[in-house]
């Protein structure tokens, strides 16, 4: 660990388009790298769109991971505290990104607020579900598998 609280750790580790910038270039990096990526997976399931989907990887190196930083953009009718979220997890800096736990008190925070103030069911502590997949009787090989819940 360096006195900054980073760590010299693999390059390139994860899909390009939800790298940390950090990450890409090979730069000393923290668990906020894990924050830049949530923040653009969120985005992805918000706007329903892959993010950069016309980037090359030479483009994300030097439009995103460098000169420009370009994120995805945000839409306006979005919550501002969504909004908040995502500029401030994929911030260049990555002293200034929240931490992931930062990060589940304010989407706890957001979902109690569209549920009008229930926060009931929030909390739980064992997975709801489970997916199995089991062989359906009867059924071709290419057929086998069926899925259970």
């Amino acid at each position: 660990m360096n006195t900054d609280g980073t760590y010299n750790l693999t390059e390139m580790t994860g899909s390009p388009r939800y790298m940390a910038p950090e990450v890409a270039n090979g730069q000393p990096y923290s668990a906020t790298c894990d924050s830049y990526s949530f923040a653009v997976l969120l985005w992805e399931m918000l706007a329903c769109k892959r993010p950069y989907e016309l980037y090359t990887p030479k483009t994300l190196r030097s439009k995103v991971y460098n000169g420009a930083h370009k994120r995805p953009v945000i839409n306006e009718k979005w919550p501002v505290p969504i909004k908040l979220l995502l500029k401030r997890c994929w911030a260049q800096n990555l002293q200034e990104r929240n931490n992931m736990e930062e990060v589940y008190h304010i989407l706890r925070k957001e979902c109690v607020r569209c549920r009008d103030g229930d926060a009931s069911g929030l909390e739980h502590t064992r997975r709801r579900s489970t997916y199995v997949f089991r062989p359906a009787k009867g059924a071709s090989k290419s057929k086998r598998l069926m899925l259970t819940h």
